[in-house]
């Protein structure tokens, strides 16, 4: 590749796919299971898309030069150190395994020892690797830099489209780093909107649609024909990038539970449960010709570490024709929940869409 747009936009679109795949790791299949055959298929891709990326780094900085043997390499290295990692979890399940087969106690003398010698033994297999390849790739670094810079020569190529290309290969080296990074910083609100794609149709229950925003997690949806109960329940998160003070304290939770369902046929009608603290707001809604009211509680239990962290909230919705809602969270989310109450519309006849 000699086109800098060229170089710069398949790295893009290299790192975006890689990004997808690892994405698609976050849906559930059928039942809210995460063991099904696509996330195996997934798993076993990432052994051929994660060195396909080191492959595609070497054609733009080598071009075709030994391209054969060094896709070889790529392709035996890049899994091995992922095998590595995969190894690294096998003495703690051998301690599981010792614990569960021989009541081999946490406070026993082979727990200590093992903790002491398991991160230097992982730490030591890694630095040799490391040291290993690197000499070895120190010297064939040069000669592919040597035969880049005749064939360059010999192709009659410009200092002008020289800097060129390397500016973006630069530039290129920090795409997929860019991508995950900006990914990792609003995960919450990424997830949110690829569960959206993957349910579409998962705020239309039986009478109602629920207008669900964008950036909330579905984690859940379905309806029983038989017994008549249907619902919608997820979480709702802030990623890092609006604000990671809130993560690097244990215990302070930055997620929210919210759910909106039909109730069964023969269900009583729901009442709010009797608490000890009393309710500091109300709120009615008017859904078509059912009415939905919500009391909103400060919960005693889940007191936040941080005296600047977001105070938790509880509301339980209860209404005519077996609706009802509830949210436990961030007050922060309070209002988007209330707003999607409030954006409940009955749903239109089938004959009427």
């Amino acid at each position: 590749m000699k086109k800098p747009v060229l170089i710069i936009a398949t790295v893009a679109g290299y790192s975006l796919l890689e990004t997808a795949l690892l994405l698609i790791f976050l849906l559930p299949e059928e039942g809210i299971s995460y063991q099904g055959s696509r996330h195996g298929l997934l798993t076993f891709a990432q052994f051929l898309t994660i060195p396909g990326l080191a492959v595609l780094f070497s054609l733009i900085l080598y071009g075709p030069n030994q391209w054969k043997r060094r896709m070889a390499i790529h392709f035996v290295t890049v899994p091995g150190f992922l095998m590595l990692i995969l190894l690294m979890g096998l003495p703690a399940a051998l301690l599981e395994w010792a614990y569960n087969k021989y009541c081999v106690y946490p406070n026993s003398f082979l727990f200590p020892i093992t903790r002491s010698l398991y991160p230097v033994v992982i730490l030591g297999i890694a630095s040799v690797l490391a040291f290993h390849i690197t000499k070895k790739e120190r010297k064939r670094v040069v000669v592919f830099e040597s035969s880049r810079w005749l064939a360059e020569r010999q192709a009659g190529i410009g200092a002008r489209e020289r800097r060129g290309r390397e500016r973006a290969i630069r530039w290129s080296l920090w795409i997929p780093s860019v991508v995950v990074l900006t990914v990792f910083l609003f995960l919450p609100e990424v997830w949110g909107l690829l569960t959206h794609m993957q349910r579409p149709r998962a705020g239309q229950l039986p009478g109602y649609e629920v207008t669900i925003p964008p950036t909330w997690i579905i984690i859940s949806n379905g309806t029983n024909s038989l017994t008549g109960a249907s619902g919608v329940s997820g979480i709702a998160g802030r990623g890092m990038g609006r604000g990671a003070q809130r993560y690097l304290h244990f215990g302070d939770p930055s997620i929210s539970g919210w759910g909106v369902g039909i109730a069964e046929y023969d269900e009583p009608k729901r009442r709010s449960l009797s608490r000890d603290e009393a309710a500091v707001a109300r709120r009615d809604f008017q859904i078509g010709r059912a009415k939905l009211t919500c009391l909103e509680y400060r919960p005693s239990w889940g007191r936040p570490m941080r005296t600047d962290a977001e105070p938790l909230v509880l509301i339980e919705c209860t209404g005519s024709d077996r609706l009802h809602a509830s949210f436990t969270g961030e007050r922060i989310h309070a209002p988007a929940f209330y707003g999607m109450l409030a954006s409940m519309t009955p749903a239109l006849p089938t004959e009427a869409k």
